[in-house]
């Protein structure tokens, strides 16, 4: 309900119905009871359960709950799901040298303008400390995420105002793929680190498909 004053109100309605001596309904007795503040308290907990305190992006709960709903789609559907594990390049150097709270806001902030850059569907998860996952569903060619990732990367690019301080910061990311790289989600978390780590490797600012290890062959 709308109150006078413009508030959205929820009501619990329960209605109860009156008969005469022969049994016969005669009318129904309602009751109305204000259950906003209870209402708001379950949406609260809800946030809790599901959602980093910090940035307000989805926690491993939900992001698990996400990827079994992408991978049940693409199972149906033929496509692919990419899994793009994120890390902030430098993130250890901006807590050392401006704080905590700076490096949280910085999160904050990174965690804000990835979003926009995202396709409607995708999801962004916040695991810890500076890294992040997409899950980017019904993917037809991995090309495609090629794009996807550019975009993150550059929208990271631009330099982060926070407070008094103008801090640069880049961004390598590893991606895996459902069912090619794995089906079962640790798996996939598991093969977009380890292609996280390499693009690291590689000189950091950049993104990197993951790969299985060839074996050594002995001559």
């Amino acid at each position: 309900y709308i109150h006078k004053d413009g508030r959205i109100l929820w009501a619990l309605f329960t209605a109860t119905l009156l008969r005469d001596r022969q049994g016969k309904p005669r009318y129904f007795i309602g009751q109305a009871q204000d259950i906003t503040d209870r209402i708001r308290a379950e949406e609260t907990i809800r946030q809790m359960a599901y959602h980093d305190p910090l940035t307000g992006l989805p926690n491993r709960k939900l992001l698990a709950d996400r990827m079994q709903m992408a991978q049940a789609r693409a199972k149906r559907q033929g496509h692919l799901v990419a899994v793009a594990y994120l890390d902030l390049d430098g993130f250890k150097e901006v807590n050392d040298v401006h704080g905590h709270e700076v490096g949280d806001l910085l999160l904050r902030e990174a965690a804000g303008r990835i979003p926009g850059v995202l396709r409607k569907g995708d999801t962004m998860a916040r695991v810890g400390g500076d890294e992040f996952v997409l899950i980017l569903p019904e993917i037809k060619d991995k090309s495609d995420v090629a794009a996807i990732v550019g975009k993150v990367m550059n929208c990271l690019r631009r330099p982060f105002l926070i407070g008094a301080h103008e801090i640069a910061i880049t961004t390598s990311l590893g991606i895996a793929f459902y069912p090619d790289d794995g089906e079962d989600q640790e798996i996939l978390l598991r093969n977009a680190d380890d292609a996280m780590y390499r693009a690291k490797q590689a000189g950091k600012n950049t993104f990197r498909f993951y790969q299985i290890a060839m074996p050594c062959q002995t001559v």
